[in-house]
């Protein structure tokens, strides 16, 4: 997809504004709002996985350093 107004691409249907030139993208180009929830549910999970893995990592490290 590109911006209507610039032509440049389009690379997040998050934005609803072209990071190029600013011009609001069409409603067509962007994620409906039950395609948002979804996404924002998927990244907050992964965060979490994140946060717990490195939680565990650092657990491990504290260990070996200190065993």
């Amino acid at each position: 997809m590109n911006c209507p107004a610039c032509d440049a691409v389009v690379y997040s249907r998050r934005s609803e504004k072209c990071g190029v030139c600013g011009e609001a993208l069409p409603s067509e180009f962007l994620f409906t709002e039950e395609q948002r929830a979804i996404i924002e549910s998927e990244i907050e999970s992964m965060e979490r996985s994140h946060h717990e893995f490195e939680a565990k990592m650092d657990a491990i490290s504290d260990h070996d350093r200190f065993a």
